[in-house]
Formats: structure tokens, sequence, C-alpha cells
């Protein structure tokens, strides 16, 4: 449905359309932890892709859509993280120990952001 819908949009404006497209959030827990969430653009398909017990931080998509970058408290130091899509595979990208945030800049990721603080 969703991409019969992008493309009547497409075919009527000549543009893209989002209902395609996902969001990544954060979403607090119960017992305070921030964990990484994902859900389709309509509020679909909602996943928890990080039970990391600990505090997570900025999530941003990869360009292609298929990772997702954020900093994670979960090594009490805030460590860069890359996590797929459906929560499956899991990177540390960097570890830091002597900063208070972590911070990447990298070109080719989504346009609307291009730093994780």
């Amino acid at each position: 449905m969703h991409r019969f819908a992008d493309e009547v949009v497409l075919k009527l404006t000549g543009k893209r359309g989002i209902a395609e497209t996902q969001i990544t959030f954060l979403g607090q827990e119960k017992n305070g932890s921030k964990e990484v969430y994902s859900v389709d653009f309509d509020g679909h398909n909602l996943r928890k892709l990080t039970r990391d017990n600990t505090v997570n931080l900025s999530p941003v998509w990869s360009s292609d859509g298929k990772w997702i970058i954020y900093t994670s408290y979960a090594a009490h130091n805030p460590d860069l993280i890359m996590i797929n899509s459906l929560g499956q595979k899991r990177q540390t990208l960097h570890r830091f120990s002597r900063f208070k945030c972590g911070t990447i800049m990298v070109s080719g990721y989504a346009k609307d952001r291009y730093c994780i603080k």
C-alpha cells in the first residue's frame, strides 16, 4: 500500500512520495533508559531496535536507509554504534573514553542530518 501511495503522488506531482519512509526516534522506558525505535511514516510497523537498558541518543539514518547510527552509553562512555534497520546487526564505530558526548561528521548520510552528538 505504501508503494502504491508513493506512485500515485509521483504521477500527480512529479515528486517522490513519503509513504515508504521510516522514522527513527528514542523512546523512554519505565526504568528511565532510552531505546532506539523505528516506525513507518504512518505509524505502522513499530520496531524496538535496541535493548541496551541505558541512555541512547541522536539516532540518524544512513543515506541508503539500511543503518542507524546513534550514541550509546551502554559502556558508560558515549560510544558511536551502528545498527541495521531491523535491529539484528550491530557494530561499534568508535569508543570514546574522556568525552561527554560522541560526535561524528560523515558525508553521505541522510541529508537532514550529518552529525551525531
